[in-house]
């Protein structure tokens, strides 16, 4: 039907409205319910927008105006104007003039949202102009008025402003209920809601006008398409989403297309039968990637699978793990608010689009000589989305990603993430990578190949890959530590120079609290990899049996590489080292020159062979041939040999020796000369260290003489308190095995000494049995070798802790009748309650 006049069209929409009014009441309630029910099929957030630019992309529009003003809402479009089966549609329910095999919309149904807000919606397009008013009919609940069109014999007259469209639609505010309305329609057209973006897989529109004639606001929404290299066969088309707005930023995106087969046993579903479907044989899918200014593909934050009523218009973006666009003919409600997870048509749309992205999108991306780089990086996806875009598109995506060859090596080849190496950026700019070389690289690890500098992997991806060598301060990987023991078999001094001369140029305090600082990475002379703190420097050498290895001569030569080495703990000995040193030699080689030296010439040395220890260059068991002088004037074994009191030892020898409690021969307790402190080269605590570790005091634990000169001491104290308590003590025969040791004027006394300050006391059977007797008593002297105390315990007192024979320090100590501090008052002993 060709409609040429008003006239002819006036005739048709009066013949449409007498035929909406044919009927019984009972009809045309029945009709007016459905109606009803329809309407609130869709959201009450709108997206009623979204119908009217998809009535405009069926239209061939390229320009759309969206004006909200005080009473409504005026849309505009420069496409087609309405046809008279556009004007049957429109008046119809359920039903849409256009098939789904040519067009994305269906006015018919989708104009319906617009009686959420509006009960007067007017409509201009070419020959026609009509509208649709509640008000008009006495009784309109029980009237299809939203399917019965009046004429207006007048246009609305702000149309004349807008000479360069062809079709408008006035939508007055339903009475009552304006601001809420208005807020709602303000949300729907707010940038995180309406984009460029929903232009992106459009044909036709090129433009969106968005006008707040309230607040006086605009946003011009403009997509362009850009040239393409060999344009005429290029697998992909280049647009330019743009805003015109202060803030707004232009976008670039590619976008991929292709139209797929519907398989038959699709069509056979009755989900695809009762969408209209099942006479489709084709559909168009469409993927998109944002560029950067540059033109590289990024990840898009806000991924989405966009939903199409029937071919490719985003009437609804459903957030999903995506990081780019996907844009199929995805079958939703009215609404467009989910996807049907029974629909087979929608795992089909899918499925398709991930065997698109695979077959054809990352062929094309792995030729480009940017995006190839850049793979893994935009595809994997992250978890999340609708049910049916996990299963068939999320997951499988994720599975490719992990598992096939996407991945740049450095050889130009792709390889899996299993087959790959991965070196930070700084790896690639420093000397030592540049020595080593990718293949010394890869020959660390058999079986993959180091990335290309540019490859710039997903981040879950890259748990996948092994990383490769690289250092900074606060990192030293294994496969540094790996690349470095390499090259040491490969004895490559040139990689040592330049990774020392790179980790040198850190600030001091920096290489200090760095981790590779104790991590074996000195390479010596002997080929050998050890920490710095086990390395020395000398330009002579090796200058005799050291503690530590020697760097490599060719290391050494370097002034920048020894600085380094010598801030982690490189000793760099000095000429007068290097002498002595060699002298040591002399002793090792010929131990019977050490003792034809003079007191002062033994002494000199030992304070050299002391100095070289506290450097780490030289180890204790390098001096088996040295001896130490005693308080006695005379040379003996270190093992021979205690510590005097200067040394502050744990045990005051000394101390004891000179107030009588320890009571030993010469040949028992030989002293340590206090004259090795005179040589001024390091404090007590450090004499003690050297002296211990050459084994003086050593007899103590080797001889059991600990135990036997605490026994002693024990007794002396004990026999000194009970002297200054006024008694005479009297040691038991040990042959007679009564369960104590001393009587005293009644008192049966079992001793205990320890040199523990906080000792455990045991006693046996017999000594337990003892406790019951009347004047039995056990004394405990703690800490006999240091600072001996004796503690006076009545026996049946102990009777009454638990009947056991060991009795911990706590139980015991807070017994104690008497306390004997042994060395108190200069050493003549002191009774303390």
């Amino acid at each position: 039907m060709t409609v040429c006049s008003v006239e002819e069209a006036r005739r048709h929409v009066e013949r449409i409205a007498r035929s909406r009014q044919e009927g019984s009441d009972e009809l045309k309630d029945a009709l007016a319910g459905a109606l009803q029910r329809v309407t609130m099929m869709f959201p009450a957030t709108g997206h009623f927008l979204m119908e009217f630019l998809q009535n405009a992309e069926d239209a061939a529009s390229t320009a759309v105006f969206v004006g909200i003003a005080p009473n409504g809402v005026r849309i505009a479009n420069n496409g087609t104007p309405f046809s008279p089966e556009d004007v049957e549609s429109i008046c119809r329910v359920g039903r849409s003039s256009k098939k789904p095999t040519d067009y994305i919309g269906y006015l018919g149904i989708g104009f319906k949202s617009v009686f959420l807000f509006s009960d007067a919606p007017r409509i201009v397009s070419g020959c026609y102009r009509f509208g649709f008013e509640r008000d008009s009919w006495p009784n309109p609940d029980a009237v299809p008025w939203q399917i019965t069109p009046i004429w207006l014999e007048e246009p609305p007259e702000w149309i004349s402003s807008l000479p360069s469209y062809r079709t408008f639609f006035e939508l007055p505010f339903r009475r009552g209920y304006e601001l809420s309305i208005i807020e709602r329609l303000k949300k729907e057209i707010r940038a995180d809601i309406l984009s460029p973006r929903v232009l992106l897989f459009l044909r036709h529109v090129e433009e969106v006008v968005l006008r707040d004639q309230i607040n006086g606001a605009e946003r011009v929404l403009r997509r362009k398409r850009l040239p393409s290299a060999g344009e005429a066969t290029s697998p992909y088309e280049l647009y330019e989403l743009s805003e015109e707005q202060r803030d707004a930023r232009l976008q670039r995106w590619v976008v991929f297309r292709s139209t797929v087969s519907v398989p038959e046993e699709v069509r056979a579903d009755w989900v695809t039968r009762e969408w209209e479907r099942h006479e489709v044989a084709s559909r168009e899918i469409a993927v998109a990637f944002l560029l950067d200014g540059s033109g590289q593909l990024q990840r898009e934050d806000k991924g989405t699978a966009h939903m199409g009523v029937f071919s490719f218009l985003p009437l609804k973006e459903v957030p999903s793990g995506l990081s780019f666009l996907v844009q199929g003919d995805f079958l939703t409600g009215p609404g467009r608010e989910t996807i049907r997870r029974d629909a087979l048509w929608n795992r089909w749309v899918a499925r398709e689009l991930f065997g698109f992205i695979t077959r054809t999108v990352v062929p094309v991306l792995m030729a480009h000589d940017r995006w190839r780089y850049v793979i893994t990086n935009v595809l994997y996806p992250g978890l999340g989305g609708p049910e049916i875009i996990n299963q068939e598109l999320i997951l499988p995506l994720r599975r490719y990603v992990q598992e096939e060859r996407l991945l740049v090596a450095a050889d130009g080849s792709f390889v899996a993430p299993k087959e790959a190496i991965q070196l930070p950026v700084s790896a690639w700019d420093s000397e030592w990578f540049r020595v080593a070389g990718i293949a010394g690289v890869e020959a660390l690890f058999p079986g993959r190949k180091v990335l290309d500098r540019h490859t710039a992997p997903h981040g879950e991806i890259s748990r996948l890959i092994k990383e490769g060598p690289s250092v900074d301060s606060v990192r030293w990987p294994s496969a540094m530590q790996r690349l470095v023991e390499d090259r040491a078999q490969e004895r490559d001094t040139m990689f040592f120079k330049t990774l020392y001369r790179e980790l040198g140029r850190y600030q001091e305090g920096t290489i200090r609290r760095a981790p590779w600082s104790s991590a074996p990475i000195v390479f010596t002379e002997d080929g050998q990899l050890v920490p710095a703190s086990r390395s020395y420097w000398s330009e002579v050498g090796p200058p005799g049996p050291l503690a530590r290895r020697r760097v490599h001569p060719d290391i050494g030569a370097d002034p920048e590489c020894i600085r380094f080495l010598e801030i982690i703990g490189c000793h760099v000995m000095t000429s007068d080292e290097v002498t002595r040193a060699q002298v040591l030699e002399i002793f090792v080689q010929h131990p019977e020159k050490w003792s034809a030296l003079s007191d002062e010439e033994r002494l000199e040395l030992t304070g050299h062979f002391f100095r070289a220890w506290q450097n780490g260059v030289l180890s204790t068991r390098t001096l088996e041939f040295l001896t130490v002088k005693a308080h006695d004037g005379k040379w003996y074994r270190p093992g021979e040999v205690f510590f005097s009191q200067v040394f502050a030892p744990s045990e005051r020898l000394e101390v004891l020796l000179a107030s009588g409690l320890l009571k030993v021969g010469p040949e028992e307790m030989r002293l340590l000369s206090d004259e090795y402190l005179g040589l001024r080269c390091g404090s007590p605590y450090e004499w003690r260290r050297f002296f211990d570790e050459l084994g003086v005091g050593r007899r103590l634990v080797a001889e059991r003489l600990r135990e036997s000169f605490t026994e002693r001491v024990a007794e002396e104290v004990l026999i000194r308190y009970e002297k200054k308590s006024g008694r005479r003590p009297v040691r038991v025969a040990r042959s007679q095995e009564r369960g104590y040791d001393f009587e005293s004027n009644g008192r049966r006394i079992e001793l205990k000494g320890r040199s523990d300050p906080r000792p455990v006391i045991s006693l046996t059977k017999q000594q337990y049995q003892t406790l019951h007797e009347s004047g039995s008593y056990v004394y405990v002297v703690s800490d006999a070798l240091n600072n001996p105390e004796l503690f006076v315990l009545r026996g049946k007192r102990l009777l009454d802790l638990v009947p056991d024979p060991s009795f911990a320090y706590q139980e015991w100590h807070g017994l104690c009748e008497d306390r004997y501090v042994a060395l108190a008052d200069e050493g003549e002993g002191e009774i303390r309650a």
